[in-house]
Order: structure tokens, then sequence, then C-alpha cells
């Protein structure tokens, strides 16, 4: 329903990519080894969020594989607790309740069940 992105990137070696301005909201996240993105670091397993509306160059030492996600804007603010996302608190206090109670259904074949964690989300 909205416009999105996701790049895969690999450098088989010393490079530099030029992304230009391509959705409003922008990040970088480098996978396995240090990058530059202008003139700032970003460390391996680090996110980055960039100003979707101005191009940047990102190098990379060697070999590196980093993603570029983003995407429009959301229409307002997002609450998220463990795998639940959602526009109000109490759809995600409801639905940790289905879960503990085992009322979502179950996937055929599966007999395991992974209970919530202990800390609890909090309306």
């Amino acid at each position: 329903f909205s416009t999105t992105l996701y790049l895969d990137v690999q450098f088989s070696g010393e490079g530099a990519l030029d992304l230009p301005p391509l959705v409003p909201e922008l990040a970088v996240y480098a996978l396995d080894g240090d990058l530059r993105l202008g003139a700032e670091a970003l460390s391996a397993r680090t996110l980055a969020v960039l100003d979707g509306s101005a191009p940047m160059r990102i190098e990379a030492p060697g070999a590196r594989r980093l993603v570029v996600i983003g995407g429009e804007p959301l229409d307002g603010h997002r609450f998220i607790w463990w795998n639940y996302v959602s526009s109000r608190k109490e759809r995600i206090a409801q639905a940790a309740q289905d879960w503990a109670d085992q009322a979502m259904g179950r996937v055929p074949g599966e007999t395991e069940f992974i209970p919530l964690p202990e800390r609890r989300f909090v309306v």
C-alpha cells in the first residue's frame, strides 16, 4: 500500500555506491564490516538512518555486504512489543493475551509453543 525499498548490496572488494534520494525515509545496515557514509563511519551490525532527500556516498574498504531499506513515512506513530506492531496499544495487549491463551490458531504440524516474554507490554 506504500512505496518501499530494499536493496541487498555486496561489494566484492573496495568500492563505492552513490545512492540517490530514492524514498523519503531511508536507512543503511552494515552487515559484516565497517562502512563510510559520506564523512561518517558506520560500524558493522549498525543501522544508520539517513536523510532520504539527499544523495549519499557509501564506501566500502573491502568486501562488504549491506542492506538499504526505506519507504514512505507511516501515517502516524506505531507501538512495537515482541512480535506485535500497532497504532494502538490496546491491540497489542489483546494480541498478547490471544497468544497466551493460544487463541490465534496453530500452524499445521507445529507442536512447539513459545510463551510470551516475562516482561509484559504495558498499556
